[in-house]
């Protein structure tokens, strides 16, 4: 990983897959802060919280090597840097976490921590506008709905749609996942499993109007991985 003057360059290699990239990354909006000078709070107390920042949407390029098959790619990509101090709160087991790219140039962060009933602990948001500017969400400006599941070969049930609304951006959409299975189960850890993947945004008409990814952890048998 190395940063080229605007954003990062990053490569990875293995050997044992067959399975390789090298891809280079060109800001398309300035890097933003996720809350308050990076502030952002993930339960009560002050301690509660990490720094974070996002480069919402990049120009991606570079090469992806597969079984000893190289391949041109060109897209764009979101990066996130999230570090803290501090673990989850007492009672919250899991969270979701959703970073969208919409086709009208805005971007959506969502995380919902949830306690030990699934119900939500602790909430926030942020909004990017089309210039970059950021709006913050609390908990009551939004609402993310479980409309399915998918359930893995260890048992464990996750959420693979959900209806979320942001009604003070005119928001309503219907978010699925682009492939059920796309959970991380770890070799040298069984018990370590969690779901993050591609998803694709739909208005309430069915249109699609963006694309995203999603981070799940804390269903089911599984461990969670520490925040």
């Amino acid at each position: 990983l190395e940063w080229n003057g605007e954003a990062f360059d990053f490569s990875a290699k293995d050997d044992a897959l067959g399975f390789g990239f090298q891809l280079s990354t060109e800001p398309m909006k300035a890097l933003i802060l996720q809350g308050p000078n990076g502030y952002s709070k993930k339960g009560e107390g002050a301690s509660a919280a990490s720094q974070y920042y996002s480069f919402t949407r990049l120009k991606t390029e570079g090469v992806v090597d597969i079984d000893g098959k190289r391949f041109s790619v060109r897209g764009q990509s979101w990066m996130d840097k999230e570090f803290s101090t501090n673990s989850l709160g007492k009672g919250q087991v899991g969270w979701d976490w959703f970073s969208l790219q919409l086709d009208d140039q805005r971007e959506l962060m969502l995380y919902i921590l949830r306690d030990e009933s699934g119900n939500i602990d602790h909430a926030r948001g942020t909004l990017v506008a089309t210039d970059g500017s950021t709006r913050y969400l609390g908990s009551d400006q939004f609402t993310v709905t479980t409309l399915d599941t998918w359930e893995s070969s260890s048992g464990d049930d996750y959420p693979s749609a959900w209806k979320v609304g942001v009604p003070s951006a005119e928001l309503q959409m219907t978010i699925t996942s682009q492939l059920g299975d796309q959970e991380n189960r770890s070799r040298l850890i069984p018990t370590l499993r969690y779901w993050e993947g591609a998803v694709s945004v739909k208005d309430a008409g069915g249109k699609q109007i963006g694309v995203g990814f999603v981070e799940m952890t804390g269903y089911g048998s599984a461990s969670t991985p520490a925040l």
